[in-house]
């Protein structure tokens, strides 16, 4: 067994591993847990009055092609594979549960911006996933 990833037809990196040398199923738990686990790798690194930092770094928290910053109460999401799109519901609640925010906003790669309305589900760069709208709407 090798791995298991998101596959993205229409980005030049095709596949997003999320687990490698052991078969697993890329699901609701897979997800959930990695937000925690990223959040927990943060827990107690930064100074408690610290209220912007980077919560998921793709990659290194074992979601490739997602980065997540945390401004205030609000967390912004940025894709960079659509491959993510059927997963926005569970990593939004994960995101919410995890982190306590009051707030999910989107963002999408340059690439991703480009992307026919069907492939985007509906959704689009900036809109929110989750609360209220921000008093001056979303800068992007």
């Amino acid at each position: 067994y090798l791995s298991v990833g998101l596959y993205d037809p229409y980005s030049p990196i095709r596949v997003r591993v999320l687990h490698h040398n052991e078969k697993a199923s890329i699901d609701a738990d897979l997800v959930s847990n990695r937000v925690r686990q990223a959040a927990m790798a943060r827990d107690g690194v930064l100074p408690a009055d610290t209220d912007g930092f980077r919560v998921i770094n793709g990659e290194n928290d074992g979601l490739g092609g997602l980065v997540v910053d945390r401004y205030g109460n609000t967390l912004v999401a940025k894709f960079y594979t659509s491959a993510w799109l059927v997963w926005i519901e569970t990593l939004t609640h994960a995101l919410v549960d995890t982190m306590g925010a009051e707030r999910v906003v989107m963002l999408m790669s340059r690439q991703m911006q480009k992307l026919p309305p069907s492939v985007l589900m509906g959704y689009s760069h900036g809109c929110i996933l989750h609360g209220p709208p921000l008093p001056d709407g979303v800068l992007t």
